[in-house]
């Protein structure tokens, strides 16, 4: 049972990682640098942007090693929530970090391979404009989230339950 459910999890975290490159590949066909983003509401555009940092561009450098950096940092993160995955034994941690070991896989790999991550998808209201985000970004979200709602809603329940046992 636990090593169909590894397998399971290895195979989502393959599935959004091509499912990350594959999106990203697309836009880099059709977009170029310079052209304008295409609107596609009055809130969603898509863009070509090249992020050199992480979250928001923080820690963004011209520096040539940084790209490296942050990869090793992302691939380091990467095999320790694998750790963490393996040991876990609930299921929406599992499936959480399955999610966020894919993105930043994601990313990384694009730090590797153009010296910057490739983000495409852009939200706007009057004026402001959210970051530009990418697909293995949606990923990591999405796990932390999961694991959020464990830590927040279910893990007390848990706690409680063993308590009274």
């Amino acid at each position: 049972m636990r090593s169909l459910r590894i397998a399971l999890i290895a195979s989502l975290i393959l599935v959004c990682f091509i499912g990350d490159q594959f999106t990203k590949k697309l836009v880099l066909e059709l977009f170029h640098e310079g052209v304008i983003p295409v609107q596609m509401t009055s809130f969603f555009n898509f863009v070509l942007a090249w992020n050199k940092g992480i979250s928001f561009g923080f820690l963004g450098s011209n520096s040539e090693n940084m790209p490296y950096i942050l990869s090793g940092f992302s691939l380091l993160v990467s095999l320790a929530l694998m750790v963490w995955l393996y040991r876990e034994k609930l299921l929406i941690i599992q499936i959480g970090l399955g999610f966020i070991i894919s993105g930043a896989i994601g990313n990384a790999y694009d730090r590797l391979q153009y010296q910057a991550v490739v983000d495409f998808l852009e939200f706007h209201y009057q004026g402001w404009y959210f970051p530009a985000f990418n697909v293995a970004d949606i990923c990591i979200n999405i796990g932390v989230g999961l694991i959020l709602l464990d830590v927040l809603f279910f893990s007390s329940k848990r706690t409680r339950t063993k308590a009274i046992d």
